[in-house]
């Protein structure tokens, strides 16, 4: 009896769970839920930005864009979970932001899951770089960033590269 509980409960939580697997925004063809407002992307999204931060912190506020197709409802769910210095888009103060995280995707798969944030260094300009965060859920603890993998910096297509000068081409001076 107590081997088929087991069994029954391991099943429910990696086969089973409706939340197993979660893409937002929706991939063609996938099986998955593509719900940008459901509780666990909501904790997903929160917990990566968080270890965006401890890894590479902030000074001042900052704003959060979540994924297309989330409600204000989850932004004020959300915004407050990541830091009091985190501010909704459009919001007061969010003009005066020095940081912008824009959270692009979010992969949930059973215990696992990866996050895609862009972060745009105002000061900076451009369009910014960006970030895979990957994450796993922890009964104890629930989910947090497991490692950091950093893109580099977007590349502005529209900007042409100069052509390198060639030996006939006099040298500045």
């Amino acid at each position: 009896m107590r081997a088929i509980l087991i069994c029954c409960l391991a099943l429910f939580l990696v086969g089973c769970n409706p939340y197993a697997y979660i893409n937002v925004p929706a991939v063609d063809g996938d099986v998955a839920r593509n719900d940008a407002n459901a509780v666990i992307v909501r904790e997903v999204e929160s917990a990566a930005v968080r270890a965006l931060l401890e890894d590479d912190p902030v000074d001042g506020p900052f704003v959060v864009k979540l994924p297309e197709g989330t409600t204000t409802l989850t932004y004020e769910v959300v915004i407050p979970t990541i830091s009091e210095r985190a501010i909704i888009p459009g919001y007061k103060g969010s003009a005066d932001a020095a940081v912008t995280f824009e959270v692009s995707r979010v992969q949930i798969t059973a215990l696992n899951g990866e996050v895609d944030v862009r972060r745009i260094d105002h000061a900076l300009g451009g369009p910014g770089e960006l970030f895979t965060v990957y994450m796993r859920d922890d009964a104890m603890e629930g989910w947090y960033g497991k490692s950091i993998k950093r893109w580099g910096m977007i590349r502005d297509k529209s900007i042409k590269p100069k052509a390198a000068p060639d030996s006939t081409t006099p040298a500045p001076e």
